[in-house]
């Protein structure tokens, strides 16, 4: 899988740069086809390159955070809305197959109202990608986390979640170079 990400990744992303994260990032958050992670740990590995120079720094905030912070907000915006805007009549439909109600969904709207940690428990949600993006949007959709705060949580956590898997990315390309290079070397010796 990690192949064909990067081989995606080189073939689409990378001519587009900067727009090419964004795009990926949007698709990632509205159909789902590749963890974001992928797109950007492949982002830091295919962008960055060399030491640590404010060149690199600039690439890294311009080409990858940015973009992906803006990308994911946008396409989450999608499931938020969808979540936000049907999920009471899903739920009543089909709630019981689920294991869920709408009162349930009443009494986590009760309970993250009254918490200021909560708010930063979703910012702390989007950083880690432990969770998976399109649940996160969909619970602030159903749990109807006003789109303005909705929108701000988001592009902070996806800010220094682009920001964490861009540099490490950018780390595992130097590792990676560094040691095909070592067993290159030994191969043709």
């Amino acid at each position: 899988m990690i192949e064909t990400v990067i081989g995606l990744l080189e073939h689409y992303i990378i001519p587009l740069g900067g727009f090419g994260v964004f795009l990926a990032e949007v698709i990632e958050e509205v159909i789902v086809p590749i963890p974001s992670a992928m797109i950007l740990l492949g982002s830091g590995f295919l962008f960055l390159k060399g030491p640590l120079t404010l060149s690199l720094v600039y690439t890294l905030i311009f080409t990858i955070v940015i973009p992906a912070t803006l990308g994911l907000t946008l396409g989450s915006l999608v499931i938020y809305g969808l979540a936000y805007t049907g999920g009471k009549p899903f739920l009543d439909k089909y709630g019981r197959w689920l294991g869920v109600d709408w009162t349930d969904i009443e009494v986590v709207n009760e309970k993250f109202a009254t918490g200021v940690f909560d708010e930063w428990s979703l910012v702390l949600a989007r950083v880690f990608p432990i969770i998976p993006s399109v649940l996160i949007a969909a619970f602030c959709g159903l749990t109807r986390i006003p789109v303005r705060k909705y929108i701000t949580l988001t592009l902070i956590g996806a800010f220094f979640k682009a920001l964490f898997l861009g540099l490490i990315g950018w780390q595992v390309g130097a590792l990676y170079l560094k040691y095909a290079d070592i067993i290159g070397h030994i191969e043709n010796t």
